[in-house]
């Protein structure tokens, strides 16, 4: 049965007129009365008519992508790709900030839906405990989308990431094999797919050369600069590591700062190492060895993959983990 106007209106126990004022944010409708209709909305799975997901075969043309901290270089770099690729394609893009919020995701999904894309890139939020409802109900409208860089946990979908695990491992070896016994892990969550996987690599490291690390040298914060700052001055009020690996280069930085600002050389007492390879990784003052993520590669294939569902492709659903490469510059020993 298909679903109109006038259901969502008596369910909120509103006049019809009410209701478009509501879902069209026009004034004259208080934020009460609004919410009760959106509500009303969300659970009839109705969306206004001139962007009604029945309406899909007059083809919009139109992507969108949502991405998450934009003050992360890797980030504006995977966008910038994504953009070129879509228009490439003969398609138009809507790019939503998530600023790692899940409900600014979710702000995004219902917009994407009301302006009628045939599919949605997602760059997870790095939230612990997240609300994932939103992209159930995409699968409920049959609005394809494509994970990148990593995925959460819980929904089946296509992704397109790196093989996060392999160049931790790669990046710990590499440390351990250069005498290294003392190696700090700063990263996010744990329990999230990003983090879980780097420490996969990290601990098959330590196992395959028969070494042993311990669990208070992994931390779990924030992945940025102030973050990474602020960490490793904690570390160092009680021990100065051999090395410390972080999540991401934009963390890294926030080390080689605060090792800085302790008195310490980079990599003389304490080696530095990152992952992603950002542009400015190779121009620092202490050039950075890091893990290079195949960023392009990622992009192009995510896309690919999004226009195929769009096509109607029925394949399974799959993840695609991409090689990543080792970049071994003067931060470390």
């Amino acid at each position: 049965m298909k679903i109109t106007i006038k259901d969502v209106a008596k369910m909120a126990n509103v006049s019809v007129a009410t209701a478009s004022l509501a879902l069209n944010g026009k004034q004259g409708v208080n934020q009460e009365t609004r919410s009760k209709v959106r509500e009303a909305a969300k659970k009839l799975n109705y969306y206004p008519n001139h962007y009604a997901r029945s309406l899909i075969t007059q083809k919009s043309s139109t992507l969108g992508l949502i991405a998450t901290d934009i003050k992360n270089p890797f980030f504006g770099h995977i966008t910038d790709i994504i953009q070129r690729e879509t228009e490439q394609r003969g398609y138009n893009l809507l790019l939503g900030i998530s600023n790692d919020k899940i409900t600014n995701e979710k702000k995004h999904v219902d917009e994407f839906i009301k302006r009628n894309v045939e599919g949605i890139l997602v760059i997870p939020a790095i939230e612990r405990y997240p609300d994932l409802s939103h992209l159930y109900d995409l699968k409920r409208l049959a609005v394809p989308f494509v994970f990148l860089t990593t995925a959460y946990r819980g929904i089946v979908a296509d992704c397109v990431m790196t093989d996060l695990a392999k160049g931790s491992y790669e990046l710990t070896k590499h440390l351990l094999q250069r005498g290294h016994r003392t190696i700090y892990f700063i990263l996010g969550y744990k329990d999230l797919l990003l983090s879980s996987m780097r420490l996969e690599g990290y601990i098959r490291a330590f196992s395959e050369m028969g070494l042993d690390y311990r669990n208070d040298w992994i931390i779990e914060t924030y992945p940025d600069f102030e973050h990474g700052y602020e960490i490793t001055c904690e570390i160092l009020k009680t021990k100065r590591p051999d090395a410390i690996i972080t999540v991401n280069d934009i963390l890294a930085m926030g080390v080689l700062k605060s090792l800085k600002d302790n008195g310490l050389k980079v990599p003389e007492d304490v080696s530095v190492a990152g992952y992603d390879d950002l542009l400015f990784s190779s121009i620092v003052e202490t050039p950075l060895t890091t893990v290079q993520q195949p960023v392009k590669d990622i992009c192009i294939q995510a896309v690919d993959i999004l226009l195929d569902r769009i096509r109607g492709s029925r394949e399974e659903f799959r993840t695609q983990l991409l090689a990543p490469k080792l970049i071994v510059r003067d931060s470390t020993k």
